[in-house]
C-alpha cells in the first residue's frame, strides 16, 4: 500500500513539475552560409504557396541589390524552410549585410541568428522594432527574446565580407508553429504587408466548414420560430 501511495505521489509530483514549466518555446533559425545546390528556380510570390528547398535564379543567384532596396521579397511559411542563394551585385565589397524579417511569430518563438560554414562574416546583432539589440562583438550569438517586436532588424558583419560577384545563401530553419509563423525578408522594414494580410484572412477549409455549420444551425432555428407564430 505504501508503494502505491509514494508511487501516486511521485506522479502528482511529475505532473505538477511539468504544468509548472512555461510552453515549449521555439525558435526560427535564420543562418548565413555557404552558396548550396539549387532545387527551385524562382521566387514565391505569396505566402499561401511558399516551397521549401533551395531557390535560385535560373542557376544562380538573387541579386543582392533588389533585395536591399525592397524589390525583392524572400518569403518563408509555416512548415517550410526556405533558403535563397543570393549574388553581390552591388558593384562593392560588403563587410556587413543588414536584413529585415517582418510578419508573424507565435507568443513563444523567438528569432536565432546564426552563421554556417564561411567566413564571410562573424559577428551578428538582432534589434526589435523597439530597439532591443541582442548580439555578441566576437561570435554570432543573436537570439531575441519570445515573440519580438517586428519588423526585425538583423545586421551580419565581421570577418572577410562578402565578394563582388560572389554568391552565398540566406537559410531557414525551423519556422513551423502551428500556422503562426509567417514573413518575408528584405532590405526594408516593410515586406510585402499585403501579401501577409491576405494569406493572415484566407479562412482554413475547417473554419470554413465550421461558419457553414454555424448559418444552417441559425436558419433551422428561424425557420422553428417561423411556424410556431
Amino acid at each position: 500500500m505504501n508503494r502505491i501511495v509514494r508511487r501516486s505521489v511521485t506522479v502528482a509530483a511529475m505532473v505538477t513539475a511539468l504544468l509548472a514549466f512555461p510552453s515549449f518555446v521555439h525558435a526560427g533559425i535564420i543562418s548565413i552560409q555557404d552558396v548550396q545546390s539549387c532545387n527551385v528556380n524562382g521566387l514565391d510570390s505569396n505566402l499561401n504557396t511558399i516551397r521549401g528547398g533551395v531557390h535560385c535564379d535560373s542557376g544562380g543567384g538573387f541579386s543582392l541589390t533588389g533585395i536591399l532596396n525592397g524589390s525583392i521579397a524572400l518569403l518563408v511559411g509555416d512548415s517550410q524552410t526556405p533558403s535563397w542563394n543570393i549574388k553581390n551585385d552591388t558593384g562593392e565589397t560588403l563587410d556587413s549585410l543588414t536584413l529585415f524579417f517582418s510578419g508573424e511569430l507565435a507568443s513563444n518563438a523567438f528569432i536565432d541568428m546564426q552563421i554556417k560554414g564561411n567566413g564571410l562574416f562573424d559577428e551578428c546583432w538582432a534589434t526589435t522594432a523597439l530597439g532591443v539589440s541582442t548580439g555578441s562583438s566576437g561570435k554570432c550569438a543573436a537570439k531575441t527574446g519570445n515573440d519580438p517586436a517586428l519588423a526585425l532588424r538583423m545586421i551580419w558583419s565581421g570577418g572577410t565580407g562578402v565578394g563582388i560577384d560572389q554568391v552565398f545563401n540566406l537559410g531557414t530553419a525551423s519556422f513551423a508553429h502551428a500556422g503562426q509563423d509567417a514573413g518575408c525578408f528584405s532590405g526594408t522594414a516593410t515586406c510585402l504587408p499585403e501579401n501577409l494580410q491576405q494569406a493572415a484572412a484566407v479562412p482554413e477549409p475547417a473554419s470554413l466548414a465550421l461558419l457553414g455549420s454555424g448559418l444552417l444551425g441559425l436558419a433551422a432555428m428561424a425557420r422553428r420560430r417561423t411556424r410556431k407564430q
